[in-house]
């Protein structure tokens, strides 16, 4: 379908537009664990890409401000705050126009990548004059745009949130963010994820705080250190958190970690620990996983006391 769908937008002579190693697929998995193209038919969005690239007038077959912002508006359904920021996200090399090689690594890193990669890409975003610093108006815009929202647009709320952000971030008090306290600030504070845009988020389920907690947790539970939690690091887990219930959280200890344990290894790595979370945490408000995060946490570490 792929082919045959390719063939009649771009003839039949074949075109290559991404470099080695990189593949229509590598474009669709990355668009498929994005958010913003959740409901998108991802190959038929792949194939219009590579059709609008190559009948571009760029002779590197890349797509100008103005058609990038129509695609990801009638294509994506962006607003156009989003996808003024995705543009100069992923226009790396400052050329005026975004090919499918930048577009699929860019949109990777937003998907796949760690925080520190998504807040590098993300500050190169926010900085719109180039000069390495980042100041009130360029942050506000990249907060508005993670709204889907451009500068035209007053929001009083967002403008708080800069001023709660910069003066979180700005450690010398000039005004002013440089890479490194942007990178080391939002690393330090998971809360500012949240100010900065839930497109940043470590998981699509959780929120960078409930991420973080998360995480600590399984390094908590990981009494040895292993970098997995078996059966007996389980129980003890199960046994603080139901006290007084030896024989329940026994039983509780093995239901989980056959349900975590979705590798059969006999053991529960950090990745299956957090999509466990995740999967029971769906849909759930965020107020009440805050909550039970911190209720289990909280049981731990009197259990351990």
């Amino acid at each position: 379908m792929a082919t045959a769908a390719k063939s009649d937008l771009l003839g039949s002579k074949p075109v290559k537009m991404h470099k080695v190693g990189k593949s229509r697929r590598d474009v669709m998995r990355a668009l498929a664990a994005y958010p913003a193209f959740k409901e998108s038919d991802f190959e038929a969005w792949a194939v219009r890409f590579e059709h609008l690239c190559f009948m571009s007038k760029f002779t590197d077959h890349e797509l100008d401000h103005e058609k990038f912002d129509r695609f990801c508006k009638l294509a994506l359904g962006m607003k156009r705050g989003t996808s003024e920021f995705l543009f100069k996200c992923f226009d790396k090399d400052n050329s005026g126009g975004v090919s499918a090689t930048e577009f699929v690594n860019a949109a990777l890193t937003l998907c796949k990548g760690t925080l520190k990669q998504k807040l590098e890409v993300a500050y190169m975003a926010y900085d719109k004059n180039g000069d390495g610093k980042i100041d009130f108006d360029e942050l506000y815009a990249g907060m508005m745009a993670s709204k889907g929202l451009t500068v035209d647009d007053f929001d009083k709320d967002v403008a708080d949130h800069v001023q709660k952000v910069l003066k979180a971030l700005d450690k010398n008090h000039n005004g002013l963010i440089t890479k490194d306290e942007f990178v080391k600030g939002v690393m330090a504070d998971a809360r500012l994820v949240e100010e900065l845009g839930t497109w940043m988020r470590t998981s699509r389920v959780l929120t960078e705080p409930q991420y973080v907690s998360i995480k600590a947790l399984f390094n908590d539970v990981d009494q040895d250190g292993s970098g997995k939690i078996d059966l007996h690091e389980m129980a003890s887990f199960a046994k603080m958190c139901l006290p007084g219930k030896p024989r329940l959280a026994e039983k509780r200890a093995k239901h989980k970690l056959r349900k975590m344990d979705s590798k059969g290894y006999d053991g529960v790595d950090l990745g299956e620990w957090i999509k466990f979370f995740e999967e029971m945490y769906a849909g759930e408000k965020s107020a009440a996983v805050t909550k039970a995060i911190s209720t289990m946490r909280d049981h731990f570490k009197v259990g351990k006391a």
